[in-house]
């Protein structure tokens, strides 16, 4: 499981590099490979949170 640092360092890193598209390319539509992503990082956010802030046995967020 990454720091909640590393998921933030990662987030960063996907800003950069969306900012460095071409104006053509940031008109494009999403794709649902781009919500997959973007709700893959934000469930690495809170189960990074859950883990930090409860114990395995407690927390009822499950990585599947």
């Amino acid at each position: 499981m990454a720091t909640k640092k590393e998921l933030i360092e990662a987030l960063e890193e996907m800003l950069k590099t969306l900012d460095s598209l071409p104006a053509t390319a940031m008109i494009q539509p999403v794709t649902h490979y781009d919500h997959y992503s973007l709700l893959l990082i934000l469930r690495s956010f809170f189960l990074a949170d859950c883990e930090s802030s409860c114990s395995a046995e407690s927390c009822d967020i499950k990585a599947s």
